[in-house]
């Protein structure tokens, strides 16, 4: 008996829990995934394991990368907008004020 089928026989409940608990709430699952770091691998196996559908899985998995690419360029974007104010910023409020203790504290 090969090894997966040993696992899989094994885990058999384990496993038809998570597959009901993916068609409940599989399509929230796999479009939010991509927001949780190193949660993507762990759950497309997890996904694979429990047979999700795949047409189903691509178009929600589809969703995500748009949802995640949209959501991050548009920080990139505001973010890079205000990138030499908070520069600034940070030199003027925090920089400069530790540079004039450090000098201080030297004396």
């Amino acid at each position: 008996m090969p090894k997966t089928a040993k696992f899989y026989k094994k885990y058999k409940s384990s496993i038809d829990k998570m597959a009901s608990a993916y068609k409940k709430q599989g399509a929230v699952v796999i479009i939010f995934e991509r927001f949780i770091y190193e949660t993507h691998i762990p759950l497309l196996l997890a996904i694979s394991i429990s047979r999700y559908p795949y047409f189903k899985f691509l178009f929600y998995d589809i969703i995500g990368v748009i949802l995640w690419a949209i959501g991050f360029v548009s920080l990139g974007y505001f973010f890079g907008q205000n990138a030499i104010t908070l520069v600034m910023l940070m030199q003027k409020y925090i920089i400069e004020p530790s540079e004039k203790i450090s000098k201080k504290m030297i004396k």
